[in-house]
C-alpha cells in the first residue's frame, strides 16, 4: 500500500491545534533558526527580537507536537546557534531547556558534523561546522526506539567477533571481564578473546552521537537543506513501517520523502505557499519513482 501524505499550508501553532490528541509515532523537524533566513512572510518565525522570545515560541509549538504524539512518541528538532553581537547565543541549549521545563524528557544531543562548510569571515573564533541534532521523548522510559548501529571500527573488537565466531563460543563469560575487583576475587586474570566477542553485536555497535553527513544543496531553494541521510537515522530509529510521522516545519519536503520511501506516512506543516507546493512535488516524485521501481522490481 502506498503511503499516504498530506502538506498542510499554514501557521504550525494553529494548525497543530487542528490535530488529534495522540496520533504521530515521531516527529522529525528542522524549524527556522534565530536571524538566519529571511523567508519574506509576515507570519515567519526566526525575526523575534530576543532569543528568548524565539525559543518561547518554538517551545509553544511543541506543546502542540507533545500532545499529537503517542504516548510512545518522541521529537527530533535540528537546530543552529547563531552569533549576535560577538556573543553565541546559546539557541538549541536555550530551548532544550525550555522543553525539559514544559515536561519533555531530553534523551540525546548529537552533534551534526558537516564536512565542507563555507568559511566564515571571522579571525577571532573557530568556524562553525556543526549543528544540533536534539531528540525527546514523552515519557522517560518505554517509548519506541530501535537501536542505532553502526559498524565495528576497532580492529580488536572485530577480531573477538571473528574468533567467537570461529570457536562457535555462545556462553558469556562467568566473571565480569571489566571489573578487576571481580577478577581479583575470582582468581582469574581475564577473559580470551572470543569471550570479550561474545558480548559484543556482531551487527555493529551503538551509534555514537557524532554523525558526519555532508550538507545538500537543494538547487530548487538556492540554499541547502538537511539531508535524506540524517533524517533517515532518525526515522528508522523512532518511526515503525506503517506509522505516522509529523514535521511542522516542512520546508522543502525532506522529511516527507524519506517518510514514504521507508513506508511511513507524513502530515507536514509549512507556512510559505511556494515551499508547500514544493514539498508536495518532491514527495510526490518520491512516491512515483517508488512506483517504478516496484514495476522493475517484477
Amino acid at each position: 500500500m502506498t503511503p499516504a501524505f498530506l502538506v498542510h499550508e499554514g501557521d504550525a501553532l494553529e494548525s497543530l491545534k487542528e490535530m488529534p490528541d495522540g496520533v504521530f509515532n515521531t516527529c522529525m523537524t528542522s524549524p527556522p533558526y534565530w536571524h538566519k533566513v529571511d523567508y519574506h512572510h509576515p507570519g515567519q518565525l526566526g525575526w523575534e527580537k530576543t532569543p528568548e522570545e524565539f525559543v518561547g515560541k518554538l517551545a509553544a509549538i511543541f506543546d502542540e507536537v507533545k500532545r499529537s504524539l503517542r504516548d510512545d512518541g518522541t521529537c527530533w528538532i535540528v537546530i543552529d546557534d547563531t552569533y549576535f553581537k560577538k556573543e553565541l547565543t546559546g539557541i538549541p541549549w536555550m530551548l532544550a531547556f525550555e522543553m525539559k521545563r514544559r515536561g519533555w524528557i531530553w534523551r540525546a544531543e548529537i552533534v551534526w558534523h558537516k564536512p565542507g562548510v563555507k568559511p566564515e569571515p571571522c579571525k577571532d573564533r573557530p568556524t562553525r561546522s556543526h549543528e544540533a541534532v536534539l531528540l525527546f521523548s514523552k515519557r522517560r522510559n518505554g517509548y519506541y526506539f530501535n537501536q542505532m548501529l553502526e559498524p565495528h571500527t576497532n580492529p580488536w573488537a572485530i577480531d573477538c567477533i571473528k574468533k567467537a565466531q570461529e570457536s562457535g563460543q555462545t556462553e558469556r563469560p562467568r566473571s565480569n571481564p571489566f571489573s578487576k575487583e571481580e577478577r581479583r576475587a575470582k582468581g582469574t586474570s581475564g577473559i580470551t578473546r572470543a569471550e570479550y566477542g561474545v558480548l559484543m553485536n556482531p551487527n555493529g555497535k551503538n551509534r555514537r552521537d557524532v554523525w558526519t553527513i555532508k550538507t545538500r544543496w537543494f538547487k530548487k531553494l538556492h540554499f541547502a537543506v538537511y539531508p535524506e541521510e540524517l533524517v533517515q537515522l532518525c526515522l528508522k530509529a523512532t518511526c515503525p513501517p506503517g506509522g505516522m510521522v509529523l514535521d511542522p516545519f516542512a520546508g522543502a519536503g525532506t522529511t516527507g520523502v524519506v517518510a514514504v520511501k521507508n513506508d511511513m506516512n507524513y502530515v507536514g506543516i509549512e507556512l510559505v505557499t511556494a515551499s508547500a507546493a514544493l514539498a508536495r512535488e518532491e514527495i510526490n516524485l518520491a512516491i512515483d519513482n517508488l512506483a517504478e521501481s516496484a514495476i522493475v522490481a517484477k
